[in-house]
């Protein structure tokens, strides 16, 4: 094994994917965007507080940004 082989980024080339790093920061500023929204609406009642139908989208928001950052970090 040669030196620049070793480690996480010669491990990700030998399987041929690599980091899309504009997928990982477009999935981390929708998680951090849907978190923000949602503390918002928990502690300050914003857009009918908690208690509204609409405090689902902020966590979907979460939850896809994780997703989209997660399919940035080992895409082909």
């Amino acid at each position: 094994m040669e030196a620049e082989d070793a480690g996480d980024v010669g491990a990700l080339r030998r399987i041929g994917r690599r980091v899309r790093w504009a997928l990982v920061v477009q999935g981390a500023v929708v998680a951090v965007l849907g978190l923000t929204v949602a503390y918002g609406m928990d502690a300050h009642g914003w857009f009918g507080g908690s208690q509204s139908g609409f405090y689902m989208v902020p966590w979907l928001a979460m939850l896809g940004g994780l997703w989209r950052g997660a399919v940035g970090l080992v895409s082909r």
